[in-house]
C-alpha cells in the first residue's frame, strides 16, 4: 500500500470518527440536528467519491429501474424481465449496456410520458455514474446494498441500550468504535498496528 493510499485511508477514518462523535453527541443531548449531521456526512461522502469508494445502494437503483420498466411496459412479465436484465448488466458488464438498452427502448416508444420516464432514469444513472460501478465493487468483495450496514448499525447500538445503562457522549462513542472494530473483523490488525507504533 502506497503512502497516498494510507493517507486516504486515515482521512476517511478521521472524517468518519468526527461524524460518529457528532452523531452520538447529538443523540445523547436528545437533539437531532439534521443539518449538522448531513454536513458531516456530506463531507465524508464527497471525500469517498474522490477515492472512487462510494456506491449507490443497489436497492435504490433497482427501484428506479423497475419503476421505469413498469411505466413503459406495464406491470407485466416483460417489464420485470427488462428490469432484471438491466440490473444484471450493471453487476456483470458495467454501466454502458444498461444505458444502451434504455436508449433502445426509448426509440421504440411513442408515448411522451414513457419516454420521459426513461429520460429520468437515464439522467438518474448518469448523474451518479461514479457511484454505480457494481462490477468493480463485487470483484473487490464489497456489499452493493446498504442492508448489511443498516443491520449492523442497529446491532451495534444494542450494547448501549441495556437496562440501567447510562453513557456520556465520549464513552458511548468509544464503546461503539470498539464494538465496530471487533464486529468488522479488524480488531487484530488494529491492535497489531498500535503495538508496532
Amino acid at each position: 500500500m502506497g503512502d497516498g493510499s494510507r493517507d486516504s485511508e486515515w482521512r476517511v477514518r478521521e472524517i468518519s470518527q468526527e461524524l460518529t462523535r457528532d452523531c452520538y453527541q447529538l443523540m445523547m443531548q436528545g437533539k437531532v440536528d439534521a443539518h449538522a449531521v448531513s454536513s458531516q456526512a456530506g463531507r465524508l461522502c464527497q471525500y469517498l467519491l474522490t477515492l472512487g469508494a462510494m456506491l449507490l445502494d443497489f436497492y435504490h437503483l433497482s427501484q428506479h429501474v423497475y419503476d421505469a420498466a413498469k411505466c413503459c411496459l406495464g406491470d407485466t412479465p416483460a417489464a420485470h424481465e427488462w428490469a432484471r436484465d438491466r440490473l444484471n448488466e450493471f453487476k456483470e458488464l458495467g454501466v454502458t449496456p444498461p444505458l444502451a438498452a434504455i436508449d433502445l427502448l426509448m426509440k421504440k416508444l411513442r408515448s411522451e410520458a414513457k419516454r420521459k420516464s426513461l429520460r429520468l432514469l437515464r439522467d438518474y444513472i448518469v448523474q451518479r455514474i461514479r457511484m454505480v460501478d457494481y462490477r468493480t465493487a463485487l470483484a473487490k468483495g464489497w456489499d452493493i446494498g446498504s442492508g448489511p450496514t443498516e443491520a449492523m448499525c442497529k446491532n451495534l447500538t444494542l450494547r448501549l441500550k441495556r437496562t440501567g445503562m447510562k453513557w456520556d457522549p465520549d464513552h458511548a462513542a468509544a464503546m461503539m468504535n470498539l464494538t465496530a472494530l471487533y464486529e468488522s473483523g479488524q480488531a487484530k490488525a488494529y491492535w497489531n498496528a498500535r503495538a508496532a507504533a
